[in-house]
């Protein structure tokens, strides 16, 4: 790596990473007495590299006193390996004059030996599921680990090369259509993260990834990421009309329709969160109503359970007594067992059903802002104007600012639906409900004003107005008693 220098600090720093990692494991096995698995492989590579023509079986008792000595180089090594790191000058040692003179070299072994990529992938599977992470991911990877392996047409790790890898990045950008930010964080960032993987758990000698990038250009910004006041009202009238939903359409699919965008809008959470929801996750704690999202309903991006408060507009709407009408489990699919694409979900079907009623019936059709994802832009958004803190929006969107500090003292649920309630409520009443509404607060506003009460009237008309609106109110208000003593 050194002779084809460092191209940027992220690998020399995971070349340091890779050295005390070495010492450390070698150290444990070596002090127990034990034969790590990654000795034979190891054997094979310096065997390669002397051009010695040596074998070993499995079986041999030669293994424990190989192991032994090769551990205790390991860790003579990485003291030495830390020096050139440093900036000494250290001379790679030769080839032992025995060995060279011995007779038993014969040139670079042909070929390299066997280490599948599927292995790798293996490896690096057992430790992100021992950790208790998305096993979206763990799908997601396995599938782009697979469409390498076919494009290069082998599955040994040790023969890929970073040209195959750079011609592959080609291919998913000219042939395939993707954008540079999927090639670059999704399948390259797939490939890298399990040979590095494999790197330091010596399983493997190769990375065809060190050194290869692929440029994402910077975007240019024409609008907000997150849904105007237009688009979101515009979403929220959409959902509380089913006439302009397509007949036949299933139940379930209309009642996601009908709360899963107002929940997203006052809670900011991921349309696929929200879309998984149970029954027993809405919870009641100390009079505060809310939701659990939890990697118990499906997943969840980043592996933990969080609480977020109900806005009281959903509750006012009839959201929990709706939800505990239904019965216990998922509230918008009904759980199969059917076998699906590989790290498909029923919650994606929900998603990709409120994405085509967010372009086709709501007609949200600004290719710059995500059908789904923009809710929990915009929530960032409106929060900021009403002042909720920043740890606060962090915590009920299950976001992380990375301080030590966020890790002390609980945030508790009368503290979030404090933040939670701040959020302006969306008047987005249908023609009929806002009739109503409106005729009940005229008969309040003439009670107020036979009682010379001006001041309630504004509270009164406050609660009904919205901008557009303003005109209709004052022409209704002159229908009034022509006695009033009300100026419009």
């Amino acid at each position: 790596e050194r002779l084809k220098g460092f191209r940027d600090d992220d690998d020399f720093d995971l070349y340091a990473y890779d050295i005390d990692a070495a010492e450390q494991i070698s150290r444990e096995f070596y002090a127990r007495g034990k034969i790590p698995a990654f000795v034979t492989g190891t054997f094979d590579e310096l065997v390669a590299i002397v051009g010695a023509d040596w074998r070993l079986s499995a079986n041999s008792i030669a293994w424990p006193k190989l192991a032994r000595a090769m551990l205790a180089e390991t860790i003579k090594a990485a003291e030495v390996k830390r020096r050139r790191n440093s900036g000494d000058v250290i001379e790679t040692p030769p080839v032992p004059s025995a060995l060279a003179s011995s007779g038993t070299t014969r040139g670079p072994i042909p070929g390299k030996s066997k280490v599948s990529l599927k292995h790798l992938f293996k490896l690096w599977k057992t430790d992100h599921i021992a950790a208790e992470r998305s096993m979206k991911t763990v799908a997601d990877m396995e599938a782009r680990i697979d469409d390498f392996i076919k494009y290069v047409g082998h599955d040994n790790a040790e023969e890929m090369t970073g040209r195959e890898l750079v011609a592959y990045c080609e291919t998913l950008r000219h042939e395939r259509g993707l954008s540079p930010k999927t090639i670059s964080t999704s399948y390259l960032a797939a490939i890298r993260s399990v040979f590095r993987l494999g790197k330091r758990k010596f399983a493997v000698s190769n990375d065809p990834s060190v050194g290869v990038r692929y440029e994402v250009p910077k975007r240019k910004r024409t609008r907000p990421k997150g849904f105007t006041t237009l688009e979101a009202t515009t979403i929220l009238t959409c959902t509380l009309k089913p006439e302009l939903l397509p007949p036949g359409m299933l139940e379930l699919n209309k009642f996601a329709i009908r709360w899963v965008p107002w929940i997203c809008a006052y809670t900011g959470a991921r349309v696929g969160e929200i879309a998984q929801l149970r029954r027993q996750d809405f919870m009641e704690e100390s009079g505060i109503r809310f939701i659990q999202i939890t990697p118990d309903a499906g997943t969840v991006k980043t592996g933990e359970y969080r609480y977020v408060p109900l806005h009281s507009h959903l509750l006012e709407m009839g959201l929990w007594e709706v939800v505990m009408a239904r019965p216990k489990g998922h509230l918008f699919f009904i759980p199969d067992d059917n076998e699906r694409q590989r790290g498909h979900r029923q919650a994606n079907n929900v998603s990709s059903t409120l994405r085509d009623f967010v372009r086709e019936i709501a007609l949200v059709t600004d290719e710059r802002v995500w059908p789904n994802h923009g809710w929990r832009h915009r929530f960032k958004t409106v929060a900021r104007d009403v002042d909720i803190e920043q740890r606060y929006m962090d915590v009920i969107q299950g976001h992380s600012d990375g301080s030590a500090s966020a890790d002390y003292g609980d945030n508790t649920m009368i503290a979030l639906s404090r933040e939670i309630e701040k959020l302006p409520r969306y008047i987005v009443s249908s023609a009929d409900d806002f009739r109503k509404k409106l005729m009940d607060a005229l008969s309040q506003v003439e009670q107020s004003v036979i009682e010379d009460d001006y001041a309630e009237v504004s509270k009164i008309l406050a609660k009904v107005s919205r901008p557009g609106r303003a005109s209709g109110i004052l022409q209704a208000l002159e229908k009034l008693d022509e006695t009033s003593q009300v100026n419009p």
